[in-house]
């Protein structure tokens, strides 16, 4: 429907635009006022249909359990071994899962991201990962903002990620930063990469 919708408003545009120039400058007023309703209906239709994603996933946004440390652990390291994530050990999951929330659909984990506090108002996103299959369907976007939302509720005012795909990230608020400019404590994690200290992942923060 969108798509349609785009097609006739760059049509109409055109001709808007051949007939205004035939008739010596003075513009066709319909073709204004219809190219105009278009544009607002492209712009409605957009706004619904990203809104509409989250109401159509038939699973849900909760806390991880106990029992999805496996198929955290299991997806988290699908995503170490093609080296664009660092790898998560059982022991570390359980140590950390009040930090992880997960989107569970039927009784299936797709999904999960942790939020850990790193320093005074900073924490950080980590371990957030989606199914491939299951990618482009908002999952993302909604971990997030429950991960994002609970931060604010502790007190968090600023919220960081290393990664290596900046654009999603860069939608959802983040701006790029000079990896210096985080605490030295973000990098104690990072001993464990293989590609320590020659990380190329780009570092991004939000401010809650």
């Amino acid at each position: 429907m969108i798509i349609v919708f785009i097609i006739l408003f760059v049509i109409l545009y055109y001709l808007s635009l051949s007939r205004a120039s035939s008739r010596q400058g003075y513009y066709n007023f319909d073709s204004i006022f219809l190219f105009i309703f278009l544009f607002i209906r492209i712009i409605h239709a957009i706004i619904s249909e990203e809104s509409n994603i989250h109401k159509q996933l038939p699973g849900i946004i909760r806390k991880a359990v106990i029992e999805d440390v496996t198929p955290m652990k299991d997806l988290i390291n699908s995503y170490a071994k093609k080296e664009i994530m660092l790898p998560r050990s059982v022991g570390e999951l359980y140590e950390n899962i009040r930090n992880f929330y997960v989107y569970e659909e039927n009784g299936e984990v797709v999904g999960c991201c942790a939020l850990q506090v790193v320093w005074e108002d900073l924490a950080e996103i980590l371990s957030f990962a989606v199914k491939p299959e299951c990618t482009g369907m908002g999952i993302g976007s909604m971990l997030l903002d429950a991960s994002i939302e609970e931060g604010k509720n502790i007190g968090v005012k600023r919220a960081f990620t290393l990664t290596y795909v900046p654009e999603f990230f860069e939608r959802q608020g983040f701006s790029k930063v000079e990896k210096a400019s985080l605490p030295h404590k973000v990098w104690v994690g990072c001993i464990k990469c293989p590609k320590f200290p020659d990380c190329n992942e780009i570092a991004l923060l939000r401010y809650l």
